[in-house]
């Protein structure tokens, strides 16, 4: 839950940064002032600063909006495919000698892949969005040399004060 809080916090804060830039806004909402050292008159003046819009500002700022929205998007379908994986398992529908492409096509894609290289299968990484990747739910699915499933491992999150 703390990562797609702390996305949606990352993508208000940049859409505001963009929207300031684009439309000549400060960002503490009043007009900036500086200090300026008239050497003609010897003491100080101060003088407004003037912002200027970006040109293709609303450009940018329509693109930060999208990205934003396809970062979602994925999110969402990184926890769909944790789900169905999870749910295969549990009903004993996956099972070792599947294709991986077609366990890739039916139940989604992993979010790592670790190539074994010669050394042991590859481990595809589901988890959902919301779990970060060092102690929230994983599923482990093996593929071996010939692109078929070998087996799979289960992580469960660990509770927050042990």
């Amino acid at each position: 839950m703390k990562s797609k809080v702390m996305h949606i916090v990352v993508g208000m804060c940049s859409i505001f940064l963009c929207a300031s830039m684009a439309f000549g806004l400060d960002l503490d909402g009043g007009p900036r002032e500086r200090k300026v050292r008239d050497r003609t008159k010897k003491k100080e003046r101060t003088e407004k600063i003037r912002y200027v819009k970006v040109k293709g500002g609303l450009d940018t700022l329509i693109k930060v909006a999208q990205s934003n929205a396809e970062l979602a998007k994925e999110l969402k379908e990184e926890t769909k495919s944790f789900e169905r994986i999870n749910k295969a398992i549990m009903s004993g529908e996956l099972k070792t000698g599947e294709k991986g492409e077609d366990i890739s096509r039916e139940y989604g894609l992993p979010v790592i892949v670790l190539e074994g290289r010669g050394t042991g299968p590859d481990k595809w990484v589901y988890k959902p969005s919301e779990d970060d990747y060092f102690k929230g739910d994983k599923i482990y699915l093996y593929i071996d040399e010939e692109g078929l499933l070998s087996g799979w491992d289960a992580e469960k999150k660990q509770n927050e004060e042990e």
